[in-house]
């Protein structure tokens, strides 16, 4: 029996993408700085992308054979999976299957899906209402049939599902993710811009853009808007053009070759995308962090790539993150231009947990006013690096200090933590002002804010 339709089964959205309501019902929950979203007045502070550290190459006992593999990484009970799709420039089509404990070293399994050609980002289904036999799927674009759904209970058996899910040539496969808080699966398609009709003109040689689609029902027809004039290249039905919603667009500095958005596991209101960026010319393709706060809304980082640059002529990433403990695995592949036949090369990188970017104060003072909030819990935890200082006031929505929880009051905070429990006068309590109006003012200076949580 298919599953039932699904139903929104997490937070609802703080901000859409502005705060949804002043105060701000926060309830028990972990803020990110991607953005100043909660901020309501600042001064010296910016936000800050952190790129990811610590470059490891990976240990592979096979070769990649095929320049244009884009693989997924994923979690399978205490083993990492790394499938590795074929794509155009593939004779048969199919997508093998490399393992790994560690993280580093990935042995070969062997095929797991053969079609041709077959492609897509694959992913652990975080929906909590999912049933065991579907935990794992991909969305993929299979040659003369459109848009598919594959899904498996563990990984190395993989059924598709019969029903399509949309009648669409894909650029590239689908990205998709659960999104708790919306009540609705995404995946993202790649809309080429080899075409223009009157309807969706083109845009020249920057065309590629990423158009989402949604549906809270994955195993039946997605919704998607018809175009009155499809435009067809090379397949018996139509190429992605406006049939969903844009999400994101070419800019100067390159058009959109993969998304690479997900939806971030550890924290709600939070939506990251790892595109790639790609000049056209077969030129280097490179990664931009881009955020948002309800999926639909994004704010881009710019020409500051993502991952670092290096001696190869492009890096692009692969899609999923991977946590183990306070760290987050994200995996990218390095080497010619535009995926051409030279060798590639696969790293691992590390990032902080929650730290894909900060709000930060330089050698001079900085100062950060939420807007009001009303809290559920007893103590205030930061995700911090303190070089100089930082301190945290709680006041009223004027903006008068609480009795006991005054600039003055709080201990100052100096050193890297991934939690630091907040405390005023050696007290961490703040249950005696949950459910009551309050505002967060924090005083810093040359200091990284990657987080707080209320809990």
């Amino acid at each position: 029996a298919m599953p039932m339709p699904s139903v929104a089964n997490g937070p609802e959205l703080l901000f859409d993408p502005e705060p949804v309501s002043i105060p701000l019902e926060f309830g028990a929950r972990k803020h990110l700085f991607i953005d100043f979203a909660i901020i309501d007045d600042k001064e010296s502070v910016w936000i800050t992308m952190n790129r990811p550290h610590s470059k490891e190459p990976l240990k592979l006992d096979f070769e990649v054979e095929k320049a244009s593999w884009r693989p997924s990484v994923f979690d399978v009970g205490d083993e990492i999976f790394m499938a590795i799709p074929e794509s155009y420039s593939s004779n048969e089509g199919l997508t093998v299957l490399a393992k790994s404990v560690d993280g580093i070293s990935f042995n070969m399994e062997g095929k797991i899906i053969p079609e041709t050609p077959m492609y897509g980002a694959f992913f652990k289904d975080l929906n909590p209402g999912v049933s065991p036999e579907y935990l794992y799927k991909v969305n993929s674009f299979v040659a003369n049939r459109g848009m598919y759904f594959y899904t498996s209970p563990d990984g190395l058996n993989w059924r598709r599902n019969e029903t399509i899910q949309l009648p669409l040539v894909s650029g590239g496969g689908g990205e998709s993710f659960w999104d708790d808080q919306r009540g609705v699966y995404v995946s993202l398609i790649k809309r080429d811009s080899s075409f223009k009709t009157e309807e969706y003109p083109g845009i020249g040689h920057h065309g590629h853009k990423a158009v989402a689609f949604e549906s809270n029902d994955l195993f039946k027809p997605w919704p998607f808007r018809p175009t009155t004039e499809p435009w067809y290249e090379g397949w018996p039905f139509p190429s992605v053009t406006g049939e969903g919603v844009t999400l994101f667009t070419a800019q100067e500095y390159g058009w959109v070759y993969r998304s690479r958005a997900i939806k971030y596991p550890w924290a709600p209101d939070v939506y990251l995308a790892f595109i790639w960026r790609y000049p056209g010319d077969d030129g280097a393709r490179h990664v931009e962090l881009a955020a948002s706060r309800n999926g639909r809304k994004w704010k881009l980082f710019g020409t500051n790539w993502y991952f670092p640059t290096g001696a190869a002529d492009e890096e692009v990433g692969m899609y999923g993150l991977l946590r183990r403990g306070n760290e987050i695995w994200q995996y990218a592949n390095e080497g010619d231009a535009h995926g051409g036949d030279g060798e590639r090369f696969y790293y691992r990188y590390t990032q902080r947990l929650d730290g894909f970017a900060s709000l930060d104060a330089g050698a001079g003072p900085g100062l950060a006013i939420t807007y009001p909030l009303v809290f559920q819990g007893d103590q205030l935890v930061l995700n911090v690096n303190v070089k100089g200082f930082l301190k945290i006031a709680i006041t009223d929505e004027e903006g008068r200090a609480l009795p006991g929880y005054g600039i003055d009051d709080c201990d100052p905070i100096n050193g890297d933590f991934i939690e630091k429990t907040v405390t005023w006068n050696g007290s961490a309590s703040v249950g005696e002002l949950a459910g009551k109006s309050v505002r967060l003012e924090f005083q810093m200076q040359d200091a990284k804010l990657y987080a707080f949580e209320i809990r």
